[in-house]
């Protein structure tokens, strides 16, 4: 659970109201994508 709640924390999730604006969401999957693909290499 430490690693989840690590992303809510330091607020790098994705949220709900990601999802209202498509461009935003696909930026921050890319980054949110972009640190966890970081972390497993």
């Amino acid at each position: 659970i430490g690693p989840a709640y690590e992303d809510k924390a330091a607020r790098r999730g994705l949220r709900l109201g990601d999802l209202k604006d498509p461009a935003r969401f696909a930026v921050k999957l890319r980054e949110v994508m972009d640190y966890h693909n970081f972390q497993l290499q």
